[in-house]
């Protein structure tokens, strides 16, 4: 019966030394998860990085764009206004030419 007992007894020395070899397994696995799901979520987070830096980059060029048509527009108002300018003083020429003429 010692004989049995002591069989016994390694039986279940064997059985928990497994049980704690797997539960140390189960650890390690569930740790090794938890760096890959670090190291994605730090993957994602420097693809998220770089698309609001890319998304910044060009409201910045729309930004620079709607200034430069704003410039153009101004531009093209002020010719506008100095082609008028023109216009009336030929007409004013024209007409004073042909005052002139009438008076000759």
């Amino acid at each position: 019966n010692s004989k049995s007992g002591q069989h016994e007894d390694e039986a279940l020395s064997t059985m928990e030394a497994g049980e704690g070899l797997q539960l140390s397994q189960l650890q390690q696995q569930q740790q090794r998860q938890l760096e890959i799901s670090q190291a994605e979520a730090d993957m994602h987070a420097t693809i998220v990085d770089e698309y609001a830096a890319g998304v910044t980059a060009v409201a910045n060029g729309m930004a620079s764009l709607q200034r430069a048509v704003v410039d153009l527009a101004e531009h093209a108002q002020a010719q506008g206004v100095t082609l008028g300018t023109i216009e009336g003083n030929m007409g004013n020429a024209a007409s004073a030419t042909e005052d002139a003429s009438k008076q000759l």
